[in-house]
């Protein structure tokens, strides 16, 4: 064999180990993904700050209430883009205490699921507890798609946000009506995709929470949190909410409790009873139910207690 046959076999040896190494990795960071599935996770050991990576997907994540035609769903493929991530509303909401990773969609079968933000897809496969799953990358962040009817990606693809990846089933021993489970990973540590709620997002269903908790779009449902909870200037909530401290920037219609601090600036809303140990509204700022407190404060100004 002469010099240059020898380097082109040693450059196809080399290109074929390549390849098995990143097999191998595949594989490792596989098992790895899955093993933190499987694991009961220590809630009190949790990293629950922001992500770092939370402003840049915030404006993906929307669920509406919004119905497409059965002979409709079926045309949607790869090709596909779409403004929203899935039409549905959320059955169950984020619950590590109970291994609860994540939050349930429901919705009809067939519905496309877009992919929740750019990234690389690392599973595409059955799954005989979570039927067709879809697990994608991006950055430090694993985002699983759970209980799919059909898959239109494979390992190694790119992905951009917006595209269709899969339609909703019902498919896995785990799941039991149609829907989508949803989750979000960072780093080994399941993050809340509630915390994704953003401008111009509707979500029908409750939503129960460990994190800080921050609406910028519309809740129909009720929030419970034993954290801090913001609605801002263009947040809208049609429910009750429990918290430990919430304030009150745009307008809530439902029954306020927060055991410490209640803070309703000069474009806060609430029309409501309310309950806190502390209140403080602003001038501008506006409650329109009864009030049980312990303290409050009472900025000069237009704040007022109807």
């Amino acid at each position: 064999m002469d010099s240059e046959s020898a380097l082109v076999k040693q450059r196809e040896l080399d290109s074929l180990s390549q390849k098995l190494n990143v097999l191998s990795d595949y594989g490792d960071k596989l098992r790895s993904i899955l093993s933190e599935q499987n694991t009961a996770v220590d809630t009190s050991k949790m990293n629950l700050r922001p992500s770092v990576y939370e402003d840049e997907f915030t404006h993906s994540f929307v669920i509406n209430s919004m119905s497409t035609k059965y002979e409709e769903k079926l045309k949607f493929n790869r090709n596909t883009v779409l403004p929203y991530f899935i039409q549905g509303s959320i059955s169950r909401g984020f619950n590590p205490g109970i291994s609860h990773y994540g939050l349930d969609v429901a919705t009809e079968a067939y519905e496309p699921i877009s992919a929740f933000a750019d990234g690389t897809v690392l599973f595409a496969d059955w799954s005989s507890r979570y039927g067709y799953v879809i697990i994608m990358e991006h950055g430090d962040l694993t985002i699983f798609y759970k209980h799919c009817g059909k898959i239109f990606v494979s390992y190694g693809e790119s992905v951009r946000r917006g595209e269709v990846v899969a339609l909703v089933g019902n498919t896995g021993t785990e799941s039991q009506d149609a829907h989508l489970h949803f989750e979000i990973w960072q780093d080994g540590t399941p993050k809340d995709p509630s915390r994704f709620v953003q401008v111009n997002t509707v979500v029908h269903g409750n939503i129960q929470t460990t994190n800080h908790l921050r609406i910028d779009g519309k809740l129909g449902g009720h929030i419970e949190s034993n954290t801090n909870v913001a609605i801002s200037e263009v947040g809208a909530v049609l429910g009750d909410i429990k918290a430990l401290n919430l304030k009150v920037s745009g307008k809530i219609t439902g029954n306020i409790e927060i055991k410490e601090k209640l803070t309703v600036d000069s474009h806060g809303i609430i029309e409501g009873d309310v309950k806190t140990s502390i209140l403080v509204v602003e001038e501008g700022g506006k409650i329109s139910g009864r009030v049980e407190m312990r303290n409050i404060s009472i900025t000069e100004g237009e704040g007022k207690l109807a």
